[in-house]
């Protein structure tokens, strides 16, 4: 009788994952880019975000909008705007299944389903199309292409990393070049994404026992001064006026690109008078913030729900990929309390502490499922290097008092099927809404008629919905 692997039922549960992934990534793209090219699919935020350019001086995000002037000959802005959009997350989406097969063999079915299907992750963008085509998917390509970078050689021993001369050099694009433009189609590329490809770059070079801790924050200082500068000079002269702001909305409605009208003045209130993207271009900082302080705490309460159960899922489905593919690192004379202390160091390292470095975002601006998602999707995305793991359990082995770990030997991590039913909960039921002003959705179908029909219950109005609460549940 022919010997069958025991991985073999895993194999064929995780293949069926990926080709439903891929049938749900295809319904979209064939539903959505007819409708994002010529119809109104697009968010009228979104493509009014790319259309902002140079035309009324240097201002902040100007530069998409030079880019769709020199494509403008060859095709309408918004037909120019779906394709290079889904071009983008196609490209994406492909970077983040390349990093899921290079360790294939080492996801528990358990961590494929998370990683593809949970609302905080890549799919936040196709259960939600509202959010599809920001730039911030940008980011996603640079930091993956950061952690190609690292990427040497695997072989059966170890994996190999390159020394911090080759780093610096094939870094230099990534630090010069692609952060830079990014901040310059979107300032808050900067808080989002810049702290993790630091930490990746702290992390290799703190390996090299021939950098000391100066030389290194010198290194640090100056791979990413660049984007600093970029940054600064948004923020200190990246500023316009209405009239500005209405030059360019006038620009593009002259061309087409906008509806007749779209950027006539009512006069009653400026801040929301032209369309999209575009009304916030004059906005101060006070004035920016005052949209979120002054959303109701029924509002504020349903995001700190929704935001800590992601980001619980998250972190735990992540320090799980972590734990996983240092597997080989893990199973060298490691233990349990070492296991433990490596998924802390890379949830507090890659998730915790970008998170908290981008909390000034989630006070400037509504859209906190944005901000979220990205640092969700960015902590995966480094959870998933095998590289960045070599290298965080060499650093945690070489901090590590070996004399207070518990001897206890280390096993490949499982999940109960608690673990089961509170990821399908979240994968099917809940999802993670990319912008809060007024209302928003957080359940997801079934369970969101059946809260609609318990909400209609009088008794149930009268004692929960008498206050302010804007959470819609149907």
């Amino acid at each position: 009788m022919q010997h069958v692997p025991a991985d073999k039922p895993d194999s064929l549960v995780k293949g069926v994952l990926v080709g439903i992934f891929f049938c749900l990534f295809i319904w979209n793209f064939l539903h959505w880019l007819p409708r994002d090219m010529f119809g109104d699919g697009l968010s009228i935020w979104v493509y009014t975000d790319w259309l902002i350019d140079y035309s009324a001086g240097f201002i902040r995000r100007g530069l998409s909008g030079e880019l769709l002037d020199m494509l403008r000959p060859l095709a309408e802005p918004r037909i120019v705007i779906a394709l290079l959009t889904w071009s983008i997350f196609c490209v994406a989406v492909l970077g983040y299944i390349r990093s899921i097969a290079r360790s294939f063999r080492q996801l528990s079915p358990f961590a494929l389903t998370a990683l593809l299907f949970l609302p905080s992750l890549l799919p936040f963008y196709l259960y939600d199309h509202e959010a599809f085509g920001r730039k911030e998917v940008l980011g996603f390509l640079i930091l993956l292409w950061h952690l190609r970078i690292l990427e040497v050689g695997i072989n059966a021993e170890s994996i190999e990393l390159p020394s911090a001369g080759q780093y610096l050099r094939r870094i230099l694009p990534v630090v010069l070049l692609l952060l830079p433009v990014h901040v310059l189609m979107h300032e808050t590329a900067f808080l989002l994404f810049v702290p993790a490809h630091a930490l990746i770059t702290n992390s290799v070079l703190i390996l090299d026992a021939s950098i000391g801790r100066r030389r290194r924050l010198s290194y640090l200082m100056l791979l990413y001064f660049p984007v600093l500068s970029v940054f600064s000079a948004l923020y200190f002269f990246g500023r316009l006026d209405m009239e500005a702001a209405l030059s360019i909305c006038t620009k593009w409605e002259v061309l087409g690109a906008l509806e007749p009208g779209a950027c006539s003045l009512s006069g009653r209130d400026t801040m929301w008078d032209l369309p999209g993207s575009l009304t916030t271009l004059p906005w101060t900082i006070p004035q920016a913030a005052s949209l979120t302080l002054t959303l109701p705490a029924g509002t504020v309460l349903a995001w700190i729900a929704v935001c800590a159960v992601m980001g619980y899922s998250t972190a735990y489905c992540g320090g799980l990929v972590a734990r996983l593919l240092a597997g080989r690192d893990l199973s060298r004379g490691a233990d349990a309390f070492f296991a433990g202390r490596h998924s802390m160091r890379m949830q507090t390292r890659y998730l915790l502490f970008p998170l908290l470095l981008a909390l000034p975002l989630y006070i400037l601006g509504w859209d906190i499922g944005r901000w979220f998602a990205v640092a969700c999707i960015n902590f995966m995305m480094i959870a998933l290097s095998r590289e960045i793991n070599h290298a965080e359990c060499a650093l945690g082995r070489s901090n590590e008092e070996t004399g207070r770990a518990s001897r206890v030997p280390y096993f490949k991590p499982r999940v109960s099927w608690l673990g089961w039913l509170f990821l399908l909960i979240v994968t099917f039921f809940i999802r993670l809404p990319h912008c809060c002003y007024n209302e928003f959705n957080i359940f997801s179908q079934p369970l969101r008629s059946l809260l609609g029909i318990i909400a209609r219950l009088p008794p149930i109005q009268s004692c929960l919905f008498a206050g302010s609460c804007n959470i819609r549940l149907v």
